[in-house]
């Protein structure tokens, strides 16, 4: 996908772009106890929605997800990232640690994905 291509899928998804965004804040993962079998299944559908293969990865404990067009033999692009988070204490923050939007700002302590 080129630049333009780029600018002109955020442009006409913005809205849900900011939504997934928010969605994905919204996941309290702070590690310990570090849960994020919530959030590896909001992914796999996410992923799944838009035509791809998934297969989660790892343990009960530490689950992943790898997902892949199934059209494509080998890929193209990989994102390799951790879900959990490092603990916060929500006193030390003015707004909400777990996705809050104020006009186009999105502020939150999140997933690195």
């Amino acid at each position: 996908m080129d630049d333009t291509r780029l600018d002109e899928y955020i442009d006409t998804h913005e809205e849900r772009l900011v939504e997934t965004a928010l969605d994905l804040l919204a996941f309290d993962t702070q590690n310990p106890p570090g849960e994020t079998t919530p959030i590896v299944e909001y992914v796999g559908r996410e992923l799944a929605a838009l035509g791809m293969d998934t297969t989660q990865v790892g343990g009960d404990d530490a689950p992943g997800i790898v997902g892949w067009f199934p059209t494509q033999p080998d890929p193209d692009l990989v994102f390799l990232g951790h879900l959990d988070t490092v603990p916060f204490e929500r006193v030390q923050w003015s707004v909400d640690p777990l996705g809050e939007r104020d006009g186009d700002v999105i502020y939150g302590r999140g997933q690195p994905i």
